[in-house]
C-alpha cells in the first residue's frame, strides 16, 4: 500500500514539459542545473551530475547532447585539469528554462498551500531522512564505484 502511494507520487509529480520541446529527462538535467545556478553553486562536472540524478554517465551524455545542441548548456573545460569538463547552464536561457517548469512548480506550490505548517515540517523531515537513508543505500551497493 505504500509503495503504491510512493510510485503514484512519484508519476504525478513527473515534469511534464509546458510550452517547450523537452523531453523530462532533460527537465531534470535542467532543474538540477537552475537550482545549483541560483543557489550560487555555478557548474557541475558530468559524474556528479549523474550521481545527484542517479544515471549512468553513458545515459546522461546524450541528455547533455541534446541540452548543448539546443543551446541551454555547454561545456567548459576545467582552467585547473584541461581533462576535466564542466557544465554550465547558458545564463540568457535561464527565463525561458524557468518559463518551462511552470507546470511542475504550480503543483508545487499546490501542495505547500494544502498542508499546514506542522504537516509542510513534517514532510520535510520525513522526505529528508528518507533521502538520507537511501542516499546511504546506494553508496553501499553502488554499480558503478569509478562514478
Amino acid at each position: 500500500l505504500l509503495m503504491d502511494q510512493i510510485n503514484r507520487f512519484i508519476r504525478l509529480n513527473r515534469p511534464k514539459p509546458k510550452d517547450t520541446k523537452l523531453r523530462p529527462s532533460e527537465m531534470m538535467v535542467l532543474m538540477v542545473l537552475c537550482h545549483r545556478h541560483l543557489s550560487g553553486q555555478g557548474s557541475v562536472v558530468p559524474s556528479e551530475l549523474s550521481k545527484e540524478l542517479s544515471l549512468s554517465r553513458p545515459a546522461l551524455t546524450p541528455i547533455l547532447n541534446e541540452l548543448e545542441a539546443k543551446g541551454l548548456i555547454r561545456r567548459e573545460f576545467d582552467v585547473k585539469d584541461r581533462r576535466r569538463t564542466k557544465i554550465v547552464i547558458q545564463e540568457a536561457k535561464i527565463h525561458e528554462i524557468k518559463a518551462g517548469f511552470g507546470n511542475y512548480t504550480e503543483r508545487f506550490q499546490l501542495l505547500m498551500d494544502a498542508f499546514t505548517p506542522e504537516e509542510l515540517i513534517s514532510f520535510y523531515k520525513l522526505l529528508t531522512k528518507a533521502n538520507f537513508i537511501l542516499n546511504e543505500y546506494n553508496k553501499e551497493n553502488s554499480d558503478e564505484k569509478s562514478i
